[in-house]
């Protein structure tokens, strides 16, 4: 079981009623922080985190950052509908590429 001070604030230490989730560190007044690359209240990676949240279509979640944020798969490039709503365009190059192929 973990103790606290309370930040320092605290004479004496008190325990801690938190469970404290893996890939995270106990932090100031019995709360915890996930570590580095881990994200939300599990402290899960960002692709577990966010699975069940809105990407565009050929993107993937990026793993093991300090924000959990996705990227266009390979071959797609970042853009906006006009409406300001992201999406993954393919490359230009990708077509004229496979065109040659």
């Amino acid at each position: 079981a973990s103790e606290t001070s309370n930040g320092g604030r605290s004479t004496e230490c008190i325990p801690c009623q938190v469970t404290i989730p893996p890939n995270s560190q106990l932090d100031y007044g019995c709360s915890f922080r996930c570590l580095l690359g881990f994200h939300g209240d599990k402290c899960l990676i960002c692709s577990e985190h966010r699975k069940d949240d809105w990407k565009p279509q050929f993107s993937h979640w990026k793993d093991g950052l300090a924000t959990c944020t996705y990227e266009c798969d390979a071959g797609y490039s970042p853009a906006k509908y006009p409406n300001g709503t992201d999406f993954c365009e393919r490359c230009a190059t990708t077509v004229v590429f496979e065109r040659l192929a």
